[in-house]
């Protein structure tokens, strides 16, 4: 409950949305095709999501225990695929993120909202605004 609290504290400071705070690092953050920004922050012991326009309050924020967050990393020997789940009352936010090893291609990432296996929203992120930062994720990674 303090973690629902503590983000909805944050969704009312302006500019704050989208800014990992203290004790906070940054897992993932993009800049969607429509200038929004989404990005995830891991606590020691949660993660969370935010959304929104730069510089203004957060649309949407969520947060998590790490216990009920889920993580996948797959490298085959064309592609890397990084995978971020989380499920807030029957709707699941997945941040998809896939590197392909042709040279020096930037991530090409993806926000996706899905309910009751239907895309629900499906954001590209500009490609070149891509960060993933896997080593900081605390949460345990799943396998495929």
């Amino acid at each position: 409950m303090r973690i629902y609290m503590l983000a909805a504290a944050i969704a009312l400071v302006p500019g704050l949305g989208r800014a990992c705070g203290t004790g906070e690092t940054e897992v993932f953050s993009c800049t969607t095709m429509s200038g929004k920004t989404a990005q995830v922050c891991q606590a020691p012991k949660s993660i969370r999501y935010s959304f929104g326009r730069p510089g203004a309050a957060s649309e949407m924020i969520v947060a998590v225990p790490n216990g009920g967050f889920v993580w996948h990393s797959d490298g085959g020997s064309s592609m890397h695929t990084s995978d971020l789940n989380f499920d807030i009352r029957g709707t699941r936010y997945v941040v998809l993120a896939k590197r392909y090893r042709d040279g020096d291609v930037p991530l090409d990432a993806e926000v996706r909202i899905e309910r009751d296996d239907d895309k629900v929203v499906n954001l590209m992120c500009r490609n070149e605004s891509v960060r993933l930062n896997e080593r900081e994720i605390t949460a345990i990674k799943a396998a495929h």
